[in-house]
């Protein structure tokens, strides 16, 4: 995955699933002032200059400029995924998946471990998930923020990266997209 990563934020282009995921189908609808981005059976508002688009089996999202909306800025990423629930998912499996550090090569060869701040368990718009911060654990020098759940049947995930001077203020949004996460049945 880090290397998809490393790919997403240098601008090339992206092979295989994010954490396995199977492939998903992704739309916009363009409403007043957002867009709906949609990924399987959940769909979330967007708006400028956000701007998401389907690779691989992930939503992934990044700012643009409003002026020119081909130039992205990949200082900070969003990546959403939505699959079908198998038997080993749980949100105890979640749990102890991110709160194991990983580790990752970067493409200079420097050999990265990352810095797990926390990992646990909350309820966002009536669901629980799981939510942990890391430092590392995807690119050197960004702050990747998890979000894991179950709901229903489908299985969400979704990851929010930023350099880690540009994280705090970032961070801010983070929950209030995951509160506007809607899954259809």
């Amino acid at each position: 995955m880090n290397q998809r990563i490393f790919k997403l934020l240098l601008g090339g282009p992206l092979f295989g699933p994010l954490l396995g995921m199977s492939l998903v189908l992704a739309c916009w609808a363009q409403t007043a002032d957002a867009k709906t981005a949609k990924v399987g059976r959940l769909s979330f508002e967007v708006k400028s200059p956000w701007f998401c688009s389907l690779e691989g089996s992930e939503l992934v999202c990044v700012k643009t400029d409003p002026e020119n909306p081909k130039d992205s800025n990949r200082d900070q990423l969003i990546v959403v995924t939505a699959r079908n629930k198998t038997a080993q998912d749980s949100i105890k499996s979640f749990h102890r998946h991110l709160k194991t550090p990983k580790s990752f090569t970067a493409p200079d060869g420097v050999k990265y471990t990352g810095l797990v701040k926390y990992v646990r368990e909350r309820k966002i718009s009536g669901k629980i998930w799981v939510d942990s911060e890391q430092y590392q654990s995807e690119v050197p020098g960004y702050v990747t923020r998890y979000f894991a759940s179950i709901i229903g049947q489908t299985v969400v995930i979704a990851t929010f990266s930023a350099k880690k001077d540009l994280f705090e203020d970032f961070n801010a949004e983070t929950v209030k997209l995951v509160e506007a996460f809607k899954v259809s049945p």
